[in-house]
């Protein structure tokens, strides 16, 4: 079977055909004539049928990745202990077994509470549920590997949906896909599935910037880079019989570079009482708590950060498209203009982000004929769109339209790119709010994010003067 990358490059002259045919419906022509007609039946059949064929060679290529992984969860820990565990771990007659969700709670909940708990609070199907897991409860850290990037995708096009409605069933279908497994490819066995899950869509809720951003990641933490090269400046030529070539100007070649940067949740204060409560009620709280701590602090980063020892944020990456008449004003014509400061080339799939109360002033704002420039798609069960373009709310963006505020960003915002390194570190803490009967729990994160540009700015900003 051809690869995916080879399908999609062979279903590009398809989408070519389909583009042009749908433009010749224009003026006064409202349908195809027969001969266009079965053009154009033809088209859209050879695009789903070429779209299909790309669907199997992405999931087959993803299956085949994770079984070749088998990501080891956790590892020595300081006392020299053995690994916590591996994708699939053996039973004591070296036979695989797969956890379900259940057996990964009861095991969690036996690592929060059982290193202090009397023995009987230990039941038998905790001690079952470890002794599948393989989950050592003598230590100190639980390492929680994050969604493939797959199955991540599939989560952020259902935030993307922005209706609520929409978003909810895209959900629910989402999760009923990893209600039947270990995780994707077996990879999170030890930690409960939903406390993962509950971590990845609470990052996801918090600021707009891993809505919109392309995520990647990495196994390990060394600095990254992405090479670029800008060859706008260069263009064929006419030659005329027996003329020489000519020259042209070397391309301009550049690194656009990704460090790993810590981040923390702080200690989260659980009371003894819900470690002793369902094992399910845990893994909901701690993952839910977990993922608007660590979303919070690196969409601040990622959308204001200075790129000096921290991420560098997608308002200090992206120039100015347009500044403002006016420090107090936004007008409809400089929306227009920052539209049109993009590139066509980076125009087509682009979107806006601003803060909730900048949403407010521009549902107010109106065209030169009186139109709202904003378009409501919640009865048709779409996106809310500015002039046909996407929105996204970002909190940590400029709250009001004051002198010097960035209010409007607008352009390809998934060039904006997120580097993860391995996965989230879950740390117990028994003593230290001991006087409270509470425990701790702690988790870690390296990350950083920025924007890939070659030269040509995918996007821009409005600015207050």
């Amino acid at each position: 079977m051809e690869s995916a990358k080879a399908l999609r490059e062979k279903r590009k002259p398809v989408a070519v055909e389909i583009k042009r045919m749908a433009a010749l419906l224009t003026g006064d022509k409202k349908d195809f004539t027969a001969e266009e007609n079965e053009g154009w039946e033809k088209a859209n059949a050879d695009y789903n049928a070429m779209s299909r064929q790309i669907d199997i060679a992405e999931r087959a290529e993803a299956v085949d990745a994770d079984q070749k992984a088998r990501v080891l969860i956790g590892g020595d820990d300081l006392l020299g202990r053995t690994p916590l565990n591996t994708a699939l771990v053996g039973n004591n007659d070296g036979a695989e077994l797969a956890a379900t969700e259940e057996q990964r709670a009861l095991a969690f909940q036996a690592w929060a509470f059982c290193q202090y708990a009397r023995p009987e609070q230990i039941t038998d199907k905790h001690k079952e549920a470890l002794r599948i897991t393989g989950l050592d409860p003598r230590s100190p850290q639980i390492a929680m590997p994050l969604y493939n990037t797959m199955d991540y995708r599939r989560l952020q096009r259902c935030f993307r949906l922005h209706n609520a409605a929409q978003a909810l069933d895209a959900m629910a279908d989402f999760k009923a896909t990893l209600s039947d497994k270990s995780g994707p490819g077996g990879a999170y066995l030890i930690p409960p599935e939903t406390l993962i899950r509950q971590l990845e869509i609470n990052m996801l809720y918090f600021g707009g910037m891993r809505q919109t951003a392309e995520t990647m990641r990495t196994t390990t933490g060394e600095r990254i880079s992405w090479p670029t090269a800008d060859d706008t400046t260069n263009t064929g030529v006419q030659l005329e019989e027996s003329t020489t070539i000519g020259s042209s100007v070397d391309p301009s070649f550049a690194k656009v570079f990704w460090d790993a940067y810590k981040f923390s949740s702080k200690p989260i204060l659980v009371p003894y009482e819900l470690l002793q409560d369902s094992a399910f009620n845990l893994v909901t709280v701690l993952g839910e708590m977990l993922g608007i701590r660590l979303g919070r602090i690196t969409n601040t980063k990622y959308t204001t950060g200075s790129g000096a020892n921290t991420p560098k944020g997608i308002i200090a990456a992206a120039p100015t498209g347009v500044t403002a008449a006016s420090s107090t004003a936004i007008a409809w014509d400089e929306v227009i203009a920052l539209i049109h400061s993009i590139d066509p080339a980076y125009r087509n799939g682009g979107g806006f982000m601003f803060h909730d109360s900048i949403g407010a002033y521009l549902r107010k704002l109106k065209d030169g004929v009186g139109r709202p420039i904003w378009q409501s798609g919640w009865n048709d069960g779409e996106p809310d769109t500015i002039m046909t373009y996407r929105t996204t709310i970002n909190q940590d963006m400029a709250s009001s339209v004051a002198t010097t505020n960035k209010t409007l960003l607008f352009g390809r915002l998934e060039y904006y790119k997120i580097r993860t390194v391995g996965e989230v570190r879950l740390y117990h803490l028994m003593e230290r709010y001991r006087d409270t009967d509470q425990d701790a729990f702690i988790a870690f994160i390296r990350e950083d994010g920025n924007l890939l540009t070659a030269g040509t700015a995918p996007v821009k900003v409005l600015l207050q003067p």
